[in-house]
């Protein structure tokens, strides 16, 4: 089944604004049998991915005229105007009203250490909040304080593992709620070629906030699976001041024709993609209340009709 909401909104403060269509696209089955579901739920995972850094590198090596050559270039950018700090606190206060919600409209809540005794979680390690570079590269995966989540395995670069779809959890839990809350920014975006032909190597790369993943997943045993979701990326305006700045690198082989080219060495670049704090936090954060908004109100829906 696949029903769709959609909330037109237009925002501009100062020199930020978007305007543009937030859709919530709804996929599943069994929502009817959520009517007498108990009003009980326990947040599996709650995390908030944002992109920090990006690099790229490109390297081409070419032969003239029996003469060896070879470019290389490369550009790492990062996000700067927002720091951890920022990023737990955007995190924190989405939680909070996520919770809040769920509270208003009747839900207890279960905490994570009351599911200890789960068979499920037998071989899981729980976990506090915190803040994981580990995770997905470039990004900092962020989950808010207060909350605790079991994961299954650590890597030892860190790198966490979960089911994806806790079917063993679920159907011992048959009367719970479990949700699952993920959502991804990303900031910076990079390509890199090269010609092998030429010997030139570049990457050229812009930046701009834009929210390609946002999720809200429920169980209601193993008969009733709802997952709530963003049809079309939301984009941000106004949030980097040098978001309309084409970031380039070039370089270039030895180039050993007549016309007597020197090799030119390879050339490394860092740039920045320098964010306004409060638009940042600002877009993040209205933008997962938004969508928060629209996917719990028809998920409330389902019930006591």
């Amino acid at each position: 089944m696949k029903k769709i909401i959609a909330l037109f909104f237009a925002i501009a403060i100062a020199t930020f604004s978007y305007a543009q269509e937030l859709e919530v696209n709804m996929k599943g089955y069994g929502e009817k049998k959520l009517k007498k579901f108990p009003k009980k739920a326990y947040i599996k995972e709650f995390n908030v991915n944002f992109q920090m850094a990006a690099d790229a590198k490109a390297v081409s090596k070419t032969t003239t005229n029996s003469r060896k050559g070879s470019s290389s270039a490369s550009m790492s950018v990062a996000v700067t105007g927002v720091d951890v700090a920022d990023l737990q606190e955007i995190t924190n206060a989405v939680y909070n009203e996520f919770v809040e919600s769920l509270k208003k409209e009747g839900f207890e809540i279960i905490p994570a250490e009351e599911m200890k005794g789960a068979k499920f979680f037998e071989d899981h390690t729980l976990l506090e909040a915190n803040v994981n570079e580990a995770q997905n590269p470039g990004y900092l995966k962020v989950t808010p304080e207060g909350f605790k989540y079991y994961v299954k395995k650590i890597s030892k670069k860190g790198k966490e593992q979960q089911a994806a779809v806790p079917m063993k959890l679920i159907k011992e839990y048959s009367d719970v709620l479990i949700l699952s809350a993920n959502y991804s920014f990303s900031s910076i975006y990079l390509t890199a070629k090269q010609n092998t032909t030429l010997g030139t190597s570049s990457v050229k790369g812009k930046v701009g906030l834009k929210m390609p993943g946002c999720s809200i997943t429920a169980w209601g045993g193993i008969m009733t699976s709802v997952a709530f979701l963003t049809k079309k990326a939301p984009e941000f305006e106004g949030i980097f001041k040098n978001e309309g700045e084409k970031l380039k690198t070039f370089s270039m082989a030895t180039a050993p024709t007549y016309s007597g080219f020197l090799t030119h060495t390879s050339n490394e670049f860092t740039h920045e993609a320098e964010a306004d704090g409060d638009k940042y936090r600002m877009a993040t954060m209205d933008t997962m209340n938004n969508f928060n908004g629209m996917a719990l109100a028809q998920l409330f829906g389902y019930f006591g009709k």
